[in-house]
């Protein structure tokens, strides 16, 4: 029986009146948290104990009759038995679909099957989707207004105070990805720690795809070897950005250092303007590596290698480099 987004909650209540239950589609985060809320459900439905097996690949192979084995084994310690199955690692063969076909409602224990690629004209959907003990849902990757409920939803489970504009922002930011969002969610509200977080916070802690090979060059100067910040520096060539780009995005991160360092700030979480969570172990360790001393220095040397970069642009790449891998370890 497919299951529509809509009939979802109602049947999630009577989750228990199927057998075998799939859900499947490209949206991987969306799929792990169906199985979670599943399970979830039932555990909170069944008062004894419950066991859960998780069977591989290599389980099946090892025997034909293993599929029927785990499925009709009951517990003498367990009022009931889950069977989860990650049909990503499984050949679906006719064994699998003989196994499907022939399952016994009333015997069998209870089985979910996860997956973020089987396609639409397999067989096995249709066995799902034709038989009445059978339950399938789908999960498709939001489109603009589901990713907007999304973040709603998941604001409203970690207790995260958004204002329309950042509610905005972060739906055209995060992409269609349900474990994406949640991820992100997830983190603001551990920042915000039940305060609200205003747009301009939002707006600078989270992370920008376009600009991640920059932080990562600015965040590994002075802690990393040679041989990554001169990877770094030709990645962030390759994306786009050029050595005025590089400089000033250097100058301002060890404008940053600076002025945490003058002012004595230690907890990277009261840094300003806000910096993405990913980015905190290493800026940490900058600020611990770093002495006010040597970071003057390094502003002074960029402000003359921008002058010097501007008259002489056929070479500004190798001066700038070469700045860049003298500030590394070694």
């Amino acid at each position: 029986m497919l299951i529509k987004d809509w009939e979802y909650d109602t049947f999630l209540k009577s989750v228990l009146n199927y057998t075998a239950i799939m859900i499947q589609g490209p949206d991987r985060g969306k799929v792990t948290e169906k199985v979670s809320e599943i399970i979830k459900t039932i555990k909170s439905s069944i008062s004894g104990p419950i066991e859960i097996k998780d069977i591989s690949s290599d389980n099946i192979l090892q025997s034909k009759s293993y599929l029927y084995e785990v499925a009709y084994q009951k517990s003498l310690l367990s009022e009931l038995v889950i069977i989860k199955i990650n049909m990503d690692l499984i050949k679906i063969d006719k064994d699998f679909l003989n196994f499907l076909e022939q399952l016994d409602s009333e015997k069998s224990n209870f089985i979910i099957m996860e997956s973020n690629h089987i396609k639409n004209n397999q067989n096995i959907l249709n066995i799902f989707k034709n038989k009445k003990h059978l339950a399938l849902f789908n999960c498709y990757q939001d489109t603009d207004k589901s990713i907007r409920n999304s973040i709603i939803k998941y604001a409203k489970i970690y207790n995260l105070h958004l204002d329309e504009n950042s509610i905005t922002f972060l739906s055209n930011r995060l992409g269609n990805d349900t474990m994406i969002t949640k991820s992100e969610i997830k983190k603001l509200s551990t920042y915000a720690n039940g305060s609200e977080v205003t747009f301009e916070e939002i707006l600078n802690s989270t992370g920008d795809n376009s600009s991640i090979t920059l932080f990562n060059l600015a965040d590994s100067l002075g802690i990393r070897k040679k041989g990554e910040i001169n990877y770094l520096y030709e990645r962030s060539l390759q994306s786009g950005a050029n050595s005025i780009i590089i400089l000033k995005t250097i100058y301002k991160h060890i404008n940053m250092l600076l002025s945490c360092k003058s002012e004595g700030i230690v907890d990277i979480k009261l840094v300003k303007p806000y910096i993405h969570f990913s980015r905190h172990k290493l800026v940490s360790e900058q600020l611990n590596k770093f002495t006010i001393k040597k970071l003057r220095e390094y502003i002074q040397k960029l402000y003359k290698i921008e002058i010097t970069c501007k008259l002489d642009a056929a070479n500004s790449h190798t001066i700038l480099k070469k700045l860049l891998l003298s500030i590394s370890i070694y």
